[in-house]
């Protein structure tokens, strides 16, 4: 039997404009696709039996998407369900995406032998997120995985994973064509981190996670759990004037106070 975690990326498209305090987020192909599926194959490359869930919904707004599939006995003895759920929040600054997977299987009386799973489970997350900023503005971005895999049966080694890349089209005015950010968190690490500050630019977000559970040994009694959690912020960056007015106004306080302080020091 076997576990892994595995990436897909998907892509769809809509459109989201929100003001960031005088600066402009404009979001582009922003969506994001999550399925759930339970499969028996009775140890061959031919699915006799599957329940599969498919669900879409806006990055472009607050919602919270969840979905499930079973097979309470496919053949063999074997059963299975998964699932899945997923929450995202976006407002003017920010953009959160978190959720989680887990899954069930029975092998039954498997497939001992076999190198195709009696029965699997896969749950799907993805999102593709491009949008463009045009005043100076600082980017954070994180992201983070948890996954636990348990049975009653030995089993190959397993990993969890999840992948984020932030790729940058166009950076002050300049077409780059680069990742700037591209990292994989793989069970048992800490994920990885993103900052960095420009005068305007175009990117594109992506963000994945897959987990997947099958075995075809007699018996076989799987559980797994996943968490995943990304999170991209963007702060506008005061632009050189509005420093330069910041800095003459504390100037002129500054002197105001000196005179005042002079004048009752007269007094006396």
């Amino acid at each position: 039997m076997r576990y892994t975690l595995l990436i897909l990326i998907l892509t769809v498209s809509g459109t989201v404009c929100s003001q960031l305090q005088g600066q402009t987020l404009s979001l582009f192909s922003v969506s994001q696709t999550a399925s759930s599926q339970i499969a028996y194959t009775a140890g061959t490359t031919t699915t006799f039996a599957s329940d599969v869930w498919t669900g879409s919904y806006d990055l472009g707004v607050t919602g919270i998407t969840n979905g499930s599939s079973s097979l309470p006995n496919p053949g063999q003895g074997s059963s299975g369900s998964t699932v899945l759920f997923a929450d995202h929040t976006f407002n003017a600054l920010s953009w959160d995406l978190n959720g989680s997977a887990q899954g069930t299987i029975n092998a039954g009386l498997g497939n001992p032998g076999s190198s195709f799973p009696t029965i699997s489970q896969t749950t799907i997350v993805s999102a593709n997120l491009s949008f463009f900023i045009d005043t100076p503005f600082t980017i954070n971005l994180q992201s983070a995985l948890s996954s636990q895999f348990t049975g009653n049966e030995p089993y190959d080694p397993f990993f969890g994973r999840a992948q984020t890349k932030l790729f940058a089209q166009v950076i002050d005015g300049q077409l780059v064509n680069q990742y700037l950010a591209d990292w994989d968190t793989f069970f048992g690490s800490t994920g990885g981190s993103y900052t960095g500050s420009f005068n305007s630019a175009v990117f594109r977000l992506e963000f994945g996670a897959d987990a997947v559970l099958d075995a075809n040994d007699p018996g076989a009694f799987l559980n797994q759990y996943s968490s995943y959690d990304l999170q991209m912020s963007v702060q506008p960056v005061p632009e050189p004037s509005g420093m330069l007015l910041i800095g003459v106004g504390a100037a002129f306080l500054g002197l105001r106070r000196r005179r005042r302080a002079v004048s009752t020091t007269s007094v006396f």
